[in-house]
């Protein structure tokens, strides 16, 4: 059963979508296989957003951190990242910072989701590189539209 994690979790784990192709919802862009990496520290709503992207035809990767994050991006192809914004050792509007200082990873989007959605997270977001913000709770409805968007 390798690479199939039978209890979800977040550290470092890679799962793929199986999908049968229909044609018919292929226009609703279901079928653009984007590698989206979640990054949250908080387990729960890692997996939460892993499994919800997986039932919509992605693939997805996760960390708990944004150095579990760097460490799955240096193996894996991310064309997409949706990341968390308070997390320990490097918060989201670093993370991203970090991203689009190195060329690899700086024409990646990044959508930050965030419990603070003052005025002066969402400027700095902006100002350091974030594509989108989203506030939390997740609207599991916004974030497919804004995933989609950002295809």
């Amino acid at each position: 059963m390798s690479g199939l994690i039978s209890k979800p979790q977040c550290a470092l784990s890679t799962r793929r979508a199986v999908v049968t192709f229909d044609p018919s919802l292929e226009s609703q862009g279901r079928y653009a296989f984007v590698n989206i990496l979640v990054v949250d520290d908080d387990l729960s709503l890692c997996s939460s957003l892993s499994q919800f992207l997986e039932r919509n035809g992605y693939t997805v990767h996760s960390a708990g951190d944004a150095l579990q994050a760097l460490d799955i991006m240096e193996r894996h192809v991310i064309e997409l990242i949706i990341t968390d914004y308070l997390m320990p050792h490097v918060d989201g509007i670093r993370f991203t910072e970090m991203l689009k200082a190195d060329p690899r990873f700086q024409s990646i989007p990044v959508l930050l989701i965030t419990a603070s959605p003052d005025l002066a997270t969402t400027d700095k977001g902006l100002r350091r590189g974030v594509a989108m913000m989203l506030q939390k709770p997740v609207d599991m409805g916004q974030l497919l539209n804004l995933v989609r968007f950002a295809e």
